[in-house]
């Protein structure tokens, strides 16, 4: 079978708000997807730092302050994950490796973009998942910025009235 050929056998993905139970395993997959593809761009404190924040008391910490986490899942298995804070700012956006690629990201934010009433959405991107926010709608709203290691560009999404009740 041929890599694209396996790209389009997974399973259908369904999309619910994480509970409590799931932050453990919610930690884990940002872990994996972070450790893949975003921590060899950033310094050892941004890695720490990143990493700090997606442990499992601090996303319920964050869960507890109101910001919301919503876990695409296929066969039970979290395949991606969308935290949304302030109802205007996306935290984290990530899918698994052999998932990406199929619309899940798309998916996601179009999941939590159906719950809200703003103008716009905001998110500080890493450099690498630039591309994949501008082919989500996403403008750069800024130069590239490092924040405690941390390297992003902040970016922005213009709603359309549809989305703003």
């Amino acid at each position: 079978m041929t890599q694209e050929e396996h790209r389009y056998v997974h399973p259908p993905v369904q999309i619910e708000e994480m509970d409590e139970s799931e932050i453990p395993s919610a930690s884990a997959l940002v872990r994996e997807v972070f450790l893949d593809f975003v921590a060899p761009q950033y310094s050892d404190e941004g890695q720490r730092t990143f990493l700090s924040y997606i442990e499992p008391e601090a996303l319920l910490a964050r869960l507890v302050k109101g910001h919301k986490v919503f876990v695409a899942r296929a066969d039970g298995r979290p395949v991606g994950l969308i935290e949304f804070r302030e109802r205007n700012h996306i935290s984290l956006l990530f899918v698994r490796r052999e998932f990406q690629g199929q619309g899940i990201a798309r998916r996601l934010l179009t999941f939590v973009l159906a719950g809200i009433a703003a103008q716009s959405v905001t998110v500080n991107a890493s450099p690498n998942a630039v591309l994949a926010y501008r082919d989500l709608g996403f403008e750069a709203a800024g130069e590239e910025q490092v924040q405690n290691g941390i390297r992003f560009i902040p970016m922005v999404l213009h709603l359309p009235r549809a989305f703003t009740g």
